[in-house]
């Protein structure tokens, strides 16, 4: 049996990115099996990763299987196998018997496509090109494996609210590269919901985001809205957010694959709204954002 294996890196949103990549090259060979290593999460500096394990997700109705496994590897090593990497990649007549890929692009990268197994890949392959690879016409579909009294009580109560907008707020570590990827201002969430309060009836809003603070803030300045922010109890995994943001009847997302995932796993990509620029001062990944997403002008904080 070939293996596929993906190296996880960030949170749960980009690992989704980087599991269907790797399902993307198995998919092209026969007997292939995809695993998922874990070692880079260990020098991550997300602080809520979140597990695919705690996800069950679909593909056409079937179950999507892969193996996991956090190999422990010194982050010496783990920098040492980087830099010999480059250096033979740089070379072109050695890359072809290389076992390992590592992608220069954060969104579509064409050499994905070329690969063969057995081969590991290291990444963020941020595209939708790799779930079109895998689901073609086939429906993608993610709930938790294990759902929590907590997002079942939650997801009752937003299916039951009418005419809902979910608010993704993306602060935490983004304060860091606000002069990069940029940090949306609340300005922006604003204009957004002006624009759907002028078509549409709005019966409430939630606000998710990692920095409670923040949301109270935007929570003050929309009054005119009933508006809720969801806090979640610590033990729940950060999978469940995602989730269900996507169960709201409008999304307006941040410029985080987090972000991203609750808007593509929603019905209807009419109901998705996603920043343009997506970054500041940072090149968009190719084949990121959707044509059918509705893009709306970023205003960022200075």
């Amino acid at each position: 049996m070939k293996k596929v294996t993906a190296y996880l890196q960030g949170g749960i949103g980009n690992q989704l990115f980087i599991l269907f990549a790797a399902y993307s090259v198995a998919i092209r060979m026969k007997n292939s099996e995809v695993y998922l290593d874990k070692s880079l999460l260990s020098i991550s500096q997300i602080q809520h990763p979140g597990n695919l394990g705690d996800m069950e997700i679909r593909v056409g109705g079937e179950v999507l299987n892969f193996h996991s496994k956090r190999f422990k590897k010194p982050v010496m090593l783990i920098n040492t196998q980087r830099i010999l990497y480059k250096l033979a990649f740089a070379c072109k007549p050695l890359r072809r018997f290389l076992p390992q890929y590592r992608s220069k692009v954060f969104g579509f990268d064409p050499l994905i496509q070329t690969l063969r197994s057995p081969i590991s890949i290291v990444g963020y392959f941020q595209t939708y090109k790799y779930l079109a690879d895998i689901s073609s016409n086939s429906k993608i579909e993610i709930t938790p494996r294990d759902p929590s009294e907590w997002f079942k009580a939650t997801s009752c109560e937003i299916n039951q609210a009418g005419s809902t907008v979910g608010i993704h707020l993306r602060r935490g570590d983004y304060a860091a590269y606000k002069s990069t990827l940029g940090m949306l201002a609340d300005e922006y969430f604003i204009q957004v919901l002006s624009t759907i309060g002028l078509h549409e009836k709005v019966d409430k809003i939630y606000i998710f985001s990692d920095s409670l603070d923040a949301a109270e803030l935007l929570k003050q300045k929309i009054s005119n809205f009933k508006c809720e922010v969801v806090v979640p109890p610590d033990s729940v995994s950060p999978a469940e957010s995602l989730l269900l943001i996507s169960h709201c009847t409008f999304k307006i997302i941040s410029n985080s694959t987090f972000s991203w995932w609750s808007g593509y796993l929603s019905k209807s990509p009419s109901t998705i709204f996603a920043p343009i620029p997506w970054y500041l001062n940072h090149v968009e990944p190719e084949a990121l954002v959707p044509d059918e997403w509705r893009r709306v002008q970023s205003i960022w904080v200075q």
